[in-house]
């Protein structure tokens, strides 16, 4: 089994400690008999004179080794046969072959629910006899038109398999495959994305200066925060999971420091579970705030509004101290960004400030944005924002009522492009 360029795990049924055995990928034996001893059904093939106490893995577990369910990126394929006709016995020997194949297909039953409810497939093959039919299995079973047949089946099943797999509207089990996608990795989150699509179709990022206060409270100078409010339209039927590029490198992004809600079309709050996914982006790492609701939500409630609120460790302090600063975010993900906004909400006493786009103005940064290629090759620019663009902000900042609002909106976005907007001080 060393020799396999395929990982092989053949599982068997240990007689002698009454327990699962699985021959492992490094394990040096060979395959051939690792096969025997799995498909070694008791009283037929192996009897208590034998010397191996290895006999059919059917009678302890006909599943695959419980690693693979706790691997999200994996589909689970299994192959069965239908449950024939129970034995019928009028001794000893016929007694005790009804008794282990009842094991043995209730082993299969129990198999199949669970490879199912955690999202796998399971391919039914044609078969016409059961576990002790040798004579017939090995007379006509093994006929060259019989193992064609059976071969046309297992080709249209696998292919059946990998349809439902890429299944847009594949329905999750809630209580088994939903747990496995809370887990938050990124390659599981690539693929709920697959089978229930999402779109941004507006985003924008609030910085609200509360570090430009010219008061300090015990801790020093209040922090300043960031919000990003987003719309989430569900594409397909419904909404289930979607992620939010959170941006800057800062201190909080690995998820300590994150507040959030998520509510629905009608404004009711929706539950959900959240993560941060770190990953890497052209070579540099990115991180993803990801949401899974705690139930689909139909595509007629959506769309959804997405609210993620951070605390920055004095982000401003360039603008504080004369400087500029600047806010950017490149459309990270393979969906419809149709407009950015970027609204800088500060205190009125604190002075008075403009935005500008970031491009045309990188030179006046204090701290140069990294990647000016990238953002020459794809730039979107944008314009200034008037009171009416901003009064959904302010509205929705009540709180600060005694804060100004100035905001740069850029239309249009594509996937992969970068907007951004550069903050001074008015002269």
């Amino acid at each position: 089994m060393t020799d396999s360029r395929i990982p092989v795990h053949i599982r068997v049924s240990d007689i002698k400690n009454g327990r699962i055995h699985t021959y492992k990928p490094e394990d040096d034996v060979g395959v051939e008999n690792a096969l025997i001893d799995s498909c070694a059904i008791p009283l037929a093939f192996r009897t208590h004179v034998s010397n191996s106490p290895y006999a059919d893995g059917g009678i302890t577990s006909n599943l695959v080794d419980n690693s693979i369910f706790r691997d999200p990126t994996g589909n689970v394929i299994a192959f069965s046969f239908p449950r024939g006709a129970p034995y019928q016995f009028s001794d000893v020997p016929t007694y005790l072959m009804s008794l282990a194949s009842t094991a043995i297909d209730a082993s299969v039953e129990e198999a199949r629910s669970r490879i199912e409810a955690q999202g796998g497939f399971v391919c039914e093959l044609p078969n016409e006899y059961r576990t002790f039919d040798f004579r017939d299995a090995l007379e006509k079973g093994l006929g060259d038109e019989h193992f064609a047949a059976t071969k046309r089946v297992i080709r249209a099943k696998i292919e059946e398999a990998l349809a439902y797999f890429e299944r847009a509207d594949r329905k999750l089990n809630l209580e088994t495959d939903l747990l496995r996608v809370q887990r938050f990795t990124g390659e599981m989150f690539e693929r709920i994305m697959k089978l229930f699509p999402f779109g941004v179709s507006h985003c924008s990022i609030s910085c609200i200066a509360q570090s430009l206060e010219t008061s300090a409270g015990a801790d020093g100078l209040k922090r300043d925060r960031q919000i990003k409010d987003l719309r989430i339209e569900a594409k397909g039927a419904s909404l289930i999971a979607f992620r939010v590029g959170i941006g800057r490198e800062e201190l909080y992004e690995l998820g300590k420091d994150i507040r959030w809600e998520v509510r629905d079309n009608a404004g009711s709050k929706l539950s959900a579970t959240h993560g941060v996914i770190e990953s890497e982006q052209n070579g540099a790492r990115v991180w993803h705030s990801c949401f899974v609701l705690d139930a689909p939500l139909p595509a007629e409630r959506a769309p959804v509004r997405v609210r993620l609120m951070t605390s920055h460790v004095g982000i401003m302090k360039e603008l504080l101290n004369g400087g500029s600063e600047w806010m950017r975010t490149v459309c990270s993900q393979d969906d419809d960004v149709q407009v950015q906004d970027f609204v800088f909400a500060y205190p009125e006493r604190s002075g008075t400030f403009v935005m500008t786009d970031l491009l045309d103005n990188y030179h006046r940064a204090t701290q140069k944005p990294d990647n000016l290629e990238g953002m020459r090759k794809a730039w979107c620019a944008g314009e200034k924002m008037n009171e009416s663009d901003l009064e959904q902000y302010v509205n929705g900042l009540l709180s600060l009522s005694d804060y100004a609002y100035i905001g740069w909106r850029c239309r249009d976005m594509q996937p992969k492009s970068y907007a951004g907007a550069l903050i001074e001080r008015a002269s």
